[in-house]
């Protein structure tokens, strides 16, 4: 419910914005990746439907009858959205400091320093001095504040060039699999189509971008083996990076005790956009003094269980 909540929430800031964000409503599609996750769709299915969400259940003739593959079973999700987040999160940006944030770039932290009251950041430009602290720093914060519920793996992606015709792709629907590692596919506003996954531990060297070739030419076999009359698709570039989750697959969201007056958003996973924005509504909480009772469900402190699959 939460998540669904913060779709709709950013679907809301991106429209205010002054800027086009280029946030676009998608349904999605989370099919079977082999028979014997029929049981685990049908189960995400019922619960799904219990809470209120706009899904339905396909059977392997339904997927057929939409789609040029077929899998045994999928649901179909409508109430999701894609968008380019470097543009969304620039756009976001810029007319924030039209309404007067201070935004200070280039600036790296090499400092913080913590008094009873507050907590000073010094960098290699200034400092700056708050009451509190929002760390939002993506995978490196592992670099220096480790979690041990975080695992970092090796993740791949590529985007093709433009695609003469998307017909035979359904609504344009996101895409994904029960499959871990999995494998997830959609399509741009000029016609390209991104593909990734194929997440595997880091490589001894470090370096991820060693294995980028032939993993890249999996996905675009990937994209061919769904999309077989798509003949005119070719690979315009490629990536391989650090991605981070968390054993529990719910991100960490809150306080530690070694960081006073300071909150944390690692929002490791598949959906850190849509994670960020639960996390920005439940901290904005609770720096006002109303701290959410949901709060709790993200702790950096949690338990884990190690059976979790």
């Amino acid at each position: 419910m939460m998540c669904r909540n913060a779709i709709r929430r950013l679907t809301e800031i991106a429209n205010t914005l002054s800027r086009d964000s280029g946030l676009i409503s998608r349904s999605s599609l989370y099919y079977a990746s082999n028979p014997q996750d029929i049981g685990l769709i049908r189960h995400e299915y019922d619960l799904l439907k219990r809470k209120g969400f706009d899904v339905q259940y396909w059977n392997r003739d339904d997927v057929k009858a939409k789609f040029p593959f077929s899998k045994e079973a999928a649901i179909y999700t409508r109430g999701d959205a894609e968008v380019n987040p470097y543009r969304l999160g620039h756009h976001l940006l810029q007319d924030a400091g039209d309404q007067g944030l201070r935004i200070y770039e280039n600036s790296e932290v090499k400092e913080t320093r913590y008094t009873h009251n507050d907590v000073t950041v010094m960098t290699d430009q200034g400092s700056v001095s708050a009451k509190h602290v929002i760390w939002a720093t993506g995978y490196s914060t592992q670099e220096w504040k480790p979690d041990y519920q975080v695992d970092l793996l090796n993740t791949y992606a590529i985007m093709t060039e433009p695609v003469h015709d998307l017909s035979s792709w359904y609504e344009r629907a996101l895409i994904w699999e029960t499959d871990r590692p999995y494998l997830y596919f959609r399509t741009t506003p000029d016609r390209r189509i991104m593909a990734g996954g194929l997440d595997e531990p880091l490589p001894p060297s470090g370096k991820p971008e060693e294995y980028a070739e032939p993993r890249s030419q999996r996905l675009l076999n990937e994209i061919h083996k769904l999309f077989p009359t798509m003949t005119d698709v070719k690979m315009a570039c490629s990536w391989a990076g650090v991605f981070a989750s968390t054993k529990d697959g719910i991100p960490l969201i809150g306080r530690h005790p070694q960081y006073p007056h300071s909150y944390f958003i690692e929002v490791y996973g598949g959906n850190g956009m849509v994670y960020s924005m639960i996390a920005a509504d439940l901290l904005a909480e609770t720096i006002a003094g109303r701290e959410p009772e949901e709060l709790k469900w993200f702790s950096l402190r949690r338990p884990i269980d190690l059976n979790f699959t």
